[in-house]
């Protein structure tokens, strides 16, 4: 037998294996969508089988035809199923694939288009591409290419702790489509790589059966667990048993007694004895090697309460108490709700299997609810004990993320105070400036009665009264803006990109400076959103972007470029404009500070305090003919939990 067809044979082997675990344990379309895949790729091998075996190459004919009446349906239940798995809408494209494939299995079995003629190479009669041949393999290709880049584009999204699962599927079948395809060289007059692909397939096989024991692919580890565990004390026991009859039989009859059920006396006794500490034995190998069930409660608890006692967002105390619990104990599902009834029994229901509540100083404060074990156990008296210890740290956190709530308010209260101090100390600097209209309009208003008949002293003073009341009633309501109320600002988690597209395209903006100036983004596609209040930032993002149109004299470029640190996302605004100065940048910020004719130097002042308002920092730099470059920082969104009945 040569290594084509020992590949061949052992893929349709594993395949078959693959394709009973899929359909056994699997319970959903993906999964029997997968089940046909490993059908016809076992029927493909066994075809292969048949053409690298026989000695005819008629025989060898038909063996290449079963191995592409099948193989035509590869790539389109690839394709299917990483759409079911991706959940990707091409239904067109999916029933399209099928069609094709059934047309080609046509002219294959029904017109004898596809495989027509052999040729003898490696020892074996290898198919020869005809026109419909190539026609399928490109068509093959094409689908398999699809459904990699669908893969690759989902590794994005998912989930982490989904990662490992997919990093698995996309790598095993990558393995077996690169060997199945390199098969397809000789049928091109391709002889330079022996057609041994198919170990590629076996290699599939293998990554995806340990994906499936070793990371829960299918969510079938008590089954395959049992399974292994009675399989392996049927075969132990068996051959013990086997191996003691034959000893003792030999001995019995030759020294002791010539009876045959006497002489299986010992065989029964070596069984007996060990068939318990075979058990245990099997029990932790297939959990230490396949599932690692076991854990140590007394580590579990202390490292719980180390890192939830440290804990003081409530938000994040329920994300770490929801992971924590349903990685270790294998639950399928885990939540904290929190209530102040008076509820202190530990109830079972047909839902939610468990739930325990969560006590401060004997009170309830809430309740921890925990779904089925994976595994269908119930659950025992140890592990309601180290939960009811858990949920009494949970408490101790849960209230000190209460205080840590209120403290976070009364810092807010204080920031307030300190901002209406702020006020204060601008309304003492806006003295001056409302001094100055308020004394040009005087003067005027002090000739107006002596000159009523003047034309050309009227129209003036009424164009100047008109702009020195406008710059008041300006400087004024920039002040009221400013002193509004932070309790009505909603904070929201928003997203720079989008503000940033949107106040770029305003009709507000000057059309003739949006001509002469590109506007560059580099914003990565996954950058956390940030919690800030979303009206408020647009005003802080238009005001430096004017002040960067305004700065650059003909062509230039505003380039907007974030980046996470931390806890953070930083924004930098960079213009390609004229600069300032050090002299300069260190007042810009200051109230009633410019270096424009026109204008009041109140935007600056205002975007530094409502960046202030809103977390975040301010921070600029420039060089005098090079451009200027300004620095937001803002604090990052995070996932919040529902905490109610």
């Amino acid at each position: 037998m040569n290594l084509f067809a020992i590949a061949a044979l052992t893929l349709v082997l594993t395949c078959l294996g693959l394709g009973f675990l899929v359909f056994r344990f699997g319970h959903e379309k993906l999964h029997w969508i997968w089940g046909y895949f490993n059908i016809v790729v076992a029927t493909w091998g066994f075809g292969c089988f048949i053409a690298g075996t026989t000695s005819d190459q008629n025989m060898a004919i038909f063996g290449w035809k079963i191995a592409f009446a099948a193989g035509m349906f590869i790539s389109i239940l690839f394709f299917h199923m990483v759409c079911v798995f991706c959940k990707a809408k091409y239904t067109g494209l999916i029933i399209l694939g099928y069609l094709q494939a059934i047309i080609l299995n046509i002219i294959n079995l029904g017109f004898d288009r596809v495989v027509t003629k052999v040729r003898y190479v490696y020892g074996i009669y290898y198919v020869q591409a005809s026109e419909f041949l190539i026609a399928g393999i490109l068509l093959y290709l094409l689908l398999v290419t699809a459904s990699f880049l669908e893969l690759i584009k989902f590794f994005g999204k998912v989930a982490e702790n989904r990662r490992t699962q997919l990093s698995y599927v996309i790598i095993g079948f990558f393995c077996g489509f690169l060997g199945g395809t390199s098969t397809f060289l000789p049928m091109l007059g391709i002889d330079s790589i022996y057609p041994a692909g198919n170990f590629g397939i076996v290699l599939y096989c293998i990554i995806v059966t340990y994906a499936i024991l070793r990371h829960q692919l299918l969510d079938i580890e008590v089954i395959v667990k049992k399974t292994i565990i009675f399989s392996g004390l049927f075969t132990a026991a068996y051959t013990i048993f086997a191996f003691f009859a034959l000893l003792s039989q030999a001995l019995f009859e030759k020294y002791i007694i010539e009876n045959r059920w006497v002489s299986l006396i010992p065989s029964v006794f070596v069984v007996t004895i060990m068939l318990r500490p075979l058990e245990n034995y099997l029990v932790t190998v297939t959990d230490k090697y396949l599932f690692q069930k076991k854990y140590d409660y007394k580590e579990l608890l202390k490292t719980f309460m180390s890192e939830v006692l440290t804990v003081l967002e409530i938000d994040k105390l329920v994300m770490l108490t929801k992971e924590k619990l349903e990685k270790t104990m294998k639950l399928e599902y885990c939540g904290i709700v929190i209530t102040d009834k008076d509820d202190k029994n530990i109830v079972y229901n047909s839902e939610i299997k468990l739930k325990i509540p969560i006590t401060l100083n004997d009170k309830a404060i809430g309740a921890l609810l925990l779904g089925k074990k994976k595994s269908d156990e119930e659950y025992t008296k140890d592990d309601i004990d180290i939960l009811q210890s858990l949920t009494r740290a949970l408490g101790i956190a849960i209230s000190n993320a209460k205080l840590f709530d209120e403290l976070a308010r009364t810092q807010a209260e204080m920031a307030q105070k300190d901002k209406m101090a702020t006020v204060g100390t601008l309304a003492a600097s806006m003295a001056h400036e409302i001094r100055n209209p308020i004394t040009t309009i005087r003067v005027f208003s002090e000739y107006v009665p002596d000159r009523l008949k003047d034309t050309e002293f009227t129209n003036k003073y009424k164009d100047i009264v008109v702009k020195e009341v406008d710059k008041i009633d300006h400087i004024i309501q920039t002040l009221i803006d400013f002193s509004g109320d932070d309790s009505a600002a909603e904070i929201e988690m928003v997203s720079l990109e989008e503000s940033i597209d949107e106040l770029t395209s305003l009709t507000g903006l000057d059309k003739d400076m949006l001509d002469k100036i590109d506007f560059v983004k580099e914003i990565p596609a996954n950058i956390s959103k940030i919690r800030v209040n979303r009206k408020e930032l647009d005003g802080i993002l238009l005001n430096l972007i004017q002040n960067a149109m305004h700065a650059i004299e003909g062509k230039g470029r505003i380039t907007f470029k974030a980046e996470e640190k931390n806890e953070f996302v930083e924004l930098d605004i960079i213009d390609t404009g004229c600069g300032m100065s050090d002299d300069i940048a260190k007042n810009i910020f200051n109230p009633f500070f410019t270096t424009r004719s026109e204008g009041f130097g109140l935007g600056l002042f205002v975007v530094k305090q409502l960046v202030k308002r809103n977390g975040g920092t301010i921070s600029v730099e420039s060089t005098v003919g090079q451009g200027t470059k300004f620095r937001l920082r803002f604090k990052k969104s995070k996932i919040l939990y529902p905490l109610s009945l």
